[in-house]
């Protein structure tokens, strides 16, 4: 029987979620909470190593991904195969907007060409930033319009988050183990396309297909807050519904306001001793474009250092 492996600390909601699942005897499962482990300065990775084994891109930057890199190894060693549920959302709506078209421009300041202004140097140009955006999202999109339909906002999640992140996390896991990601399948996504708004509601369809494949596993409540053989409460509904229909305005200002609220704290504050990998660390490159020291987001701080590092690492033209 395969292992169920989740990533996480107790209380998170896909470690609860998969601790049930493990105590029905669906399959019996692997826990690993990072932050509990401890890695010594003899197992310490090289940029060089990082740069390697995660294509140097990974989403969330290289920082930290020293403990990422010591649990997949050994992950690796005790499995000979692993399937990888990323991409499941094909058969739900990721992005909670209304049924209703939107403008592009919209869409991505509202969803994701969102810049701290106040963490930017001269040298950052926030409109080429975000033409570059646009023109990025549109060739994956291969838009011709400025409006999005619906449907179009579903194949966003495929053919841009999917393709701009899991794409990579495919690429990654294979330099370990043998990987299957069968909702990244051709022949499973482009099924999904045609699926009406109504299914998609509520993760209506996947709810079925669920308890048609495993009713066990469908009685399990999820992270949802419910299970898949039953209908999602009141709730759950409103709370969703409210997403639903946040105003564009509304979606912009707050993730702003968020990061007005948290106190500045730099970069060495947030990566720490991970930072023993950038040479030069008065960031000779990120600098020109980023006032460092008024960071106060650890993802953020992740992405900047990591280009620093690869500037630094191919010594890159300014």
């Amino acid at each position: 029987m395969p292992d169920l492996f989740v990533y996480g600390q107790d209380t998170d909601p896909d470690v609860t979620s998969a601790k049930a699942v493990a105590q029905a005897g669906v399959m019996p499962l692997r826990h690993i909470d990072k932050q509990k482990i401890n890695i010594t300065e003899a197992e310490l990775p090289t940029a060089d190593d990082l740069i390697f084994y995660f294509d140097a891109t990974q989403d969330e930057g290289l920082f930290p991904t020293a403990v990422d890199l010591l649990d997949r190894k050994n992950r690796s060693t005790a499995m000979s195969f692993m399937a990888n549920g990323s991409g499941g959302e094909i058969y739900r709506h990721f992005f909670l907007y209304p049924n209703k078209p939107v403008s592009v421009d919209a869409f991505l300041a509202a969803t994701y060409a969102r810049v701290d202004t106040g963490a930017v140097s001269q040298g950052f140009n926030l409109g080429v930033y975000r033409q570059s955006a646009r023109k990025t999202f549109l060739a994956l999109m291969g838009c011709v319009g400025d409006t999005l339909s619906r449907q179009d906002i579903d194949r966003v999640y495929i053919n841009v988050r999917l393709t701009h992140e899991k794409a990579r996390d495919i690429m990654v896991n294979h330099r370990f183990v043998k990987t299957l990601y069968p909702f990244m399948e051709p022949e499973v996504v482009a099924a999904s396309l045609p699926l009406a708004y109504r299914y998609r509601q509520f993760g209506r369809l996947e709810a079925k297909m669920n308890a048609l494949l495993n009713p066990l596993l469908a009685s399990i409540p999820g992270e949802y807050g419910h299970s898949f053989d039953e209908e999602p409460s009141l709730k759950y509904k409103m709370r969703v519904l409210e997403s639903y229909y946040r105003p564009l305005w509304l979606r912009r200002l707050i993730p702003a306001i968020r990061r007005r609220i948290k106190k500045p704290v730099g970069i060495n504050a947030l990566l720490g001793r991970d930072l023993y990998l950038i040479k030069d660390q008065t960031f000779p490159y990120m600098q020109a474009y980023f006032q460092l020291d008024k960071l106060n987001d650890r993802l953020i701080a992740s992405r900047i250092a990591t280009l620093e590092l690869i500037a630094q690492r191919f010594k890159a033209l300014r």
